[in-house]
């Protein structure tokens, strides 16, 4: 969820956000980095089977999820490449290996 979205919540950056067709999307759940697992999917399915009248099939429920998760490799990516570049920058080195790839200032 981006910072200026007014259901943004940094202690939970990520969220769950239903857009059905001709509806506006609303807003199902904000998580935190570690409520992104397993326990999740179980949530979800958990919810779906409470509510008789909800749209929102299985099919539904592990497309949210697995976009949830790879949200959350790719934060996680962007995040060990800013540590490598933090890194890298207060190094005096010129050159650097890192998972076998020469890198330059």
């Amino acid at each position: 969820m981006e910072p200026g979205h007014p259901d943004f919540d940094p202690e939970r950056p990520f969220a769950l956000v239903d857009e059905p067709p001709l509806t506006p999307p609303y807003l199902i759940r904000n998580l935190a980095e570690s409520e992104i697992d397993h326990r999740l999917i179980a949530w979800l399915a958990e919810n779906n089977m409470r509510d008789p009248n909800s749209t929102v099939n299985r099919l539904q429920l592990l497309e949210m999820s697995n976009a949830l998760l790879k949200a959350k490799e790719e934060a996680d990516w962007h995040a060990e490449k800013a540590d490598i570049m933090k890194s890298a920058m207060k190094t005096k080195k010129h050159t650097w290996t890192h998972d076998g790839k020469t890198l330059r200032k």
